[in-house]
């Protein structure tokens, strides 16, 4: 028998019953066993690198599989677990992970004359982990090896690991339509064996046939093993019935292993499996058609050894490819390849500028356009150019840009993008004329449907802006709901309907823009607005319409905080909850009011709002107490004159010098080959950019603020002169209350009296009605 250092001889005949049981499907108890014999996982044997690492190259996909087998009514469980990941054409990569788990055992003691139980149990397991490579260097040849671990717990012992290495090595010798793929291998299993308690891994050779004929519907395989071949001879000895013992002689251990399977019907698949101690059968689908033409198979295998017909093994095996083919994989890339340089960089490019990310977007334009210049993409390359300086406001190179664009590929699809550019920067600059000149070439019958509707937009804020409502109307009209201009134009069709007094039409409008699905920050913005001005419409009456101030909180209501019309919304819910005599819900919104603008008008404005409140309530002493700071703020208040404006907007054109100038220096940059020096000056340049930028953008909002209409609210002399009256009069109650209380009873006194006069003189009146008696004769 073989010796086993590693097991513990307390376990007594427990565990030699267990060991001699195990023998029967583990052949000689070789250290090791459950790796080198394959029998109880045969139909992974071209799929798996323990077998042989170089079997590797032969999967095209990522594949995952798995074995899972019990012996002697399930007493043991073998199982093997991996994956295999291909490297472009030639190479893959693998790992897998064995295990043997041996059940539980009875701890026994030997007292000198018989065997008894302790009560105790204990088990062992056996893992065996191996990452694998594999290449195909030549033709037809690979090569491959397993660096491998492995792990013992050895029956309740401290935890043993063991290092080794296999190598393998493949040749197909034919690959036919009809004859099929040959492939003939040889394996070296732990030529390096894992040692552990001084006991190394049971070494194998073993040479393989497999064969896969008729378009893979059939099968088969022959492996042959010389097990443990490098063992010792003073490793084997046995014992006489005197107590002596002597050495064996070595001999040469073989193993033989074949398969044959069938595909029936491109879906079930049948094995006969026979052995030199064993025989089996196993059956199962691989339905690639499920799995986009890849194998995904399930089977189920029964074994049965010769010398023992209570021996038996079941196994349950899986496998699937996952992702595409390797050649696939290597097709695109090499697709790549062909211009990766300016596609990398075209495709960075647009993740940057879609990002939001427009400085950084440009410059990689500009090197594309620089360093690529035969690139096939360029005319969208030099579009983008110009749309990241629109994006970052730079007008006039974006103009400049888009320019360039049209002359040097007029021919391109690009050419009415770059002519819509234009139009935008056109109607920002309020030039009407170009605006005009760039809707005639985007009204071509050649331009798709999609520009024309963003082309008709932007006519139709350009005639909104001129007063030329039914223009701007019809264009607005044309645009489908589909369109990402739709709900802009809906909200600027309910302005030209207001402002043509038909409020009917507005109001249809605001609903269809707000009632569109809005994405952007934009179209969220723009609903908001809609629900603004349709609070204001139902608040007003305008055009004949019934004043309903309900419908007007309803729509006030949707305004979201944090979006920029939320101060317009709360000025209007303020507003309408006084007009409706609600107090509580008035004091609250302008409260509100107070804390989220920071325009001193509307947040004098939202403390008056507070004062009749607690006037109409009678709470005269508090409006007093509100309205007195907030005079005294109004009055410190100044309005920017039209002198101040004129010196804003001065600063303002010379901010747009500058930024022109930032601008040019910007473009030459992008334009030169990238080198240490040129990244050197781009990064020095983006400070003044964003200052500069950020000031115009102040600028802007500074012309906006003081321009745009504002529902619900006043401006500042009005405000001032609201407060004033109001403070005065609420003085005024708040001074005389108590003389209010005493005429008031006096005015009841003299009520009194007048009703009391009032019933004399009727009495008077009734006497002077009543005929005298006539005088007696």
């Amino acid at each position: 028998m073989r010796r086993f250092d590693w097991v513990e001889v307390r376990l007594g005949g427990t565990c030699l019953l267990l060991a001699g049981l195990m023998a029967v499907v583990r052949a000689d108890g070789l250290p090791g066993e459950f790796v080198v014999t394959q029998r109880w996982r045969d139909l992974l044997t071209s799929h798996s690198p323990i077998n042989n690492p170089a079997y590797m190259t032969e999967e095209n996909y990522v594949s995952a599989r798995g074995a899972f087998a019990m012996v002697l009514a399930n007493s043991f469980r073998l199982w093997e677990m991996g994956a295999t990941v291909p490297i472009g054409l030639y190479q893959s990569a693998g790992f897998t992970w064995l295990g043997e788990h041996g059940g539980d055992v009875d701890v026994a003691v030997w007292d000198g004359s018989s065997i008894s139980k302790t009560g105790q149990t204990k088990s062992n397991q056996n893992h065996f982990f191996a990452a694998s490579y594999a290449i195909n260097p030549i033709n037809r040849l690979s090569v491959g090896a397993n660096l491998t671990l492995a792990y013992m717990t050895n029956f309740g012992d401290a935890p043993a690991p063991g290092v080794g290495i296999d190598a393998g090595i493949t040749y197909r010798l034919i690959r036919h339509p009809l004859i099929g793929d040959h492939l003939v291998g040889v394996t070296g299993q732990n030529l390096l064996a894992p040692k552990i308690n001084d006991v190394s891994y049971a070494r194998n050779i073993r040479a393989s046939w497999l064969a896969h004929i008729w378009e893979k519907r059939i099968e088969a395989g022959i492996d042959v093993d010389i097990k443990d071949f490098l063992a010792k001879a003073d490793d084997f000895f046995e014992t006489a019935a005197s107590g002596e013992t002597k050495s064996l002689s070595k001999t040469i251990e073989f193993d033989f292993n074949s398969r044959l399977g069938f595909w029936i019907l491109r879906m079930f698949n049948a094995y006969f499996q026979i052995g030199s101690d064993y025989w089996g059968l196993a059956g199962g689908v691989n339905v690639p058609t499920i799995n986009n033409g890849r194998d995904f198979q399930v089977l189920y295998q029964y074994m049965n050894m010769l010398n023992d017909d209570e021996a038996t093994t079941h196994t349950f095996y899986f496998r699937s490819d996952i992702g595409k083919h390797r050649e696939e994989i290597y097709a695109r890339k090499m697709a790549r390849l062909a211009s990766l340089a300016p596609n990398d960089l075209y495709n960075r490019a647009l993740s940057l500028f879609w990002a939001g990310k427009y400085w950084d977007a440009f410059f990689i334009f500009g090197r594309i356009l620089a360093e690529f210049p035969d690139f096939f993409k360029n005319d969208w390359v030099s579009y983008y150019l110009g749309r990241c300086q629109e994006k970052m406001d730079m007008r006039a190179a974006s103009v400049e840009s888009y320019e360039e664009t049209k002359k040097n590929y007029p021919r391109s699809n690009v050419v009415p993008y770059a002519d819509l550019g234009l139009m935008r920067i056109h109607y920002r600059n309020d030039n009407d004329d170009q605006v005009a000149a760039q809707m005639s070439l985007l009204n071509k019958p050649t331009v798709q449907d999609s520009l024309k509707y963003h082309a008709f937009y932007i006519m139709g804020e350009s005639h909104l802006r001129q007063d030329q409502y039914q223009k701007a109307l019809q264009l607005f009209s044309l645009i489908p709901e589909t369109h990402p201009e739709y709900i802009f134009a809906q909200h600027s069709a309910a302005v030209a309907h207001v402002l043509s007094n038909n409020m009917d039409l507005a109001i249809e409008a605001l609903d269809n823009s707000i009632q569109a699905i809005a994405k952007s920050e934009a179209e969220k913005e723009i609903a908001n607005r809609s629900y603004v001005l349709l609070g204001y419409i139902f608040y007003e009456g305008l055009g004949g319409q019934e004043r309903a101030l309900s419908k007007a909180v309803s729509a006030l209501r949707r305004v979201p905080k944090g979006s920029y019309f939320y101060e317009d919304a709360l000025l209007g819910l303020a507003w309408t909850a006084l007009k409706a005599q609600q107090w509580v819900d008035c004091m609250s919104a302008a409260k509100d009011l107070e804390q989220t603008t920071d325009k001193v008008p509307l947040q004098c404005e939202a403390q008056l709002l507070q004062a009749y409140c607690l006037m109409m309530q009678k709470q005269y002493d508090q409006a007093v107490a509100v309205l007195n700071p907030a005079f005294e703020r109004i009055s410190r208040y100044v309005a920017p004159t039209e002198a101040e404006k004129a010196t804003r907007a001065e600063k303002y054109r010379a901010h747009r010098d500058d930024y022109h100038g930032v601008a040019a220096n910007a473009k030459q940059l992008a334009l030169t080959t990238q080198t240490s020096l040129v990244v050197k000056q781009i990064d020095s340049l983006h400070t003044p950019q964003q200052n500069l930028r950020g000031q115009i953008h102040k600028d802007l909002l500074y012309f906006d603020e003081h321009s745009r209409r504002v529902f619900f609210s006043k401006d500042a002399l009005t405000v001032r002169d609201d407060i004033e009256y109001a403070l005065a009069k609420a003085q005024k109650m708040a001074g005389t209350k108590e003389a209010a209380k005493a005429v008031e009873k006096e005015v009841e006194k003299v009520e009194e009296l007048d009703e009391e006069m009032e019933k004399l003189q009727k009495e008077l009146e009734e006497l002077d009605e009543t005929p005298e008696p006539e005088p007696e004769e």
